[in-house]
């Protein structure tokens, strides 16, 4: 596997220092990407839509060609304001990318995050590593999704909190993260209590029993890689 490897190993001290520096930064990128007129509008559309929209049928609507309407559709996925879907027809060339609005909440996710770290940190355990996904997976409980396959449940979800996902192939690329700092300082604590809860969520699913989480941190230097692994095959080797 590329990259880093999965989340494993043993947490450092201090482990449960929460920076919530690109918490900020997060909130700061959404006023930046709404001071747009033409965002703010692709946006509205996104919400009165039913389900998700193509880039062709945003620019039709808005009036923009299509090359300047992907362009308005990055920057609000890049603020975690909507997010892809790449529909895999199984015909040659692109995957047709839409996109969906989500309701952010990353103040509320840095909350739960805090609340799952102190569940660890108070954890008469021996391993941080387990007390944190356990954490992470008591946070599942909490979050409402409808329940659909793991795939889409996993990306609106991670869309919501601020992790602007992405799908591909081999599962899902978070592009984002609203806890960046620690989780590059603490990945085994941080990492695993949002495998914790990406996983439990993927539990709920109606494919959840054929569906094997995993969590590669900083697989890229700025995302990290959501692998979604079918219990009926063996995991594909990824070159990117």
């Amino acid at each position: 596997m590329h990259g880093q490897d999965m989340v494993s190993g043993r947490a450092p001290q201090g482990a449960f220092a929460v920076d919530d520096t690109a918490v900020r930064d997060g909130h700061d990128g959404r006023y930046a990407a709404l001071a747009s007129p033409l965002r703010r509008d692709a946006l509205t559309l996104l919400h009165a839509a039913p389900g998700p929209l193509s880039v062709a049928a945003l620019a039709h609507q808005l009036g923009l060609h299509i090359t300047t309407a992907r362009f308005h559709l990055e920057q609000l996925a890049r603020a975690g304001l909507v997010v892809r879907e790449t529909e895999h027809s199984g015909r040659r060339g692109r995957p047709a990318t839409s996109y969906r609005a989500v309701d952010t909440d990353v103040g509320a996710a840095r909350d739960q995050m805090i609340d799952a770290l102190a569940q660890a940190a108070a954890s008469s355990g021996s391993s941080p590593e387990e007390d944190s996904r356990a954490a992470g997976l008591r946070w599942a409980t909490e979050v409402t999704e409808p329940r659909g396959d793991a795939r889409t449940m996993l990306t609106r979800v991670a869309g919501r909190l601020g992790f602007d996902p992405e799908q591909v192939d081999w599962g899902i690329r978070l592009r984002d993260c609203p806890f960046r700092s620690a989780a590059r300082h603490n990945p085994q604590v941080v990492c695993q209590v949002h495998l914790g809860l990406l996983q439990g969520i993927a539990a709920r699913a109606q494919d959840g029993d054929q569906i094997i989480v995993g969590l590669v941190p900083f697989a890229e230097p700025e995302s990290c890689h959501l692998t979604l692994t079918a219990t009926t095959t063996a995991p594909t080797t990824r070159s990117s």
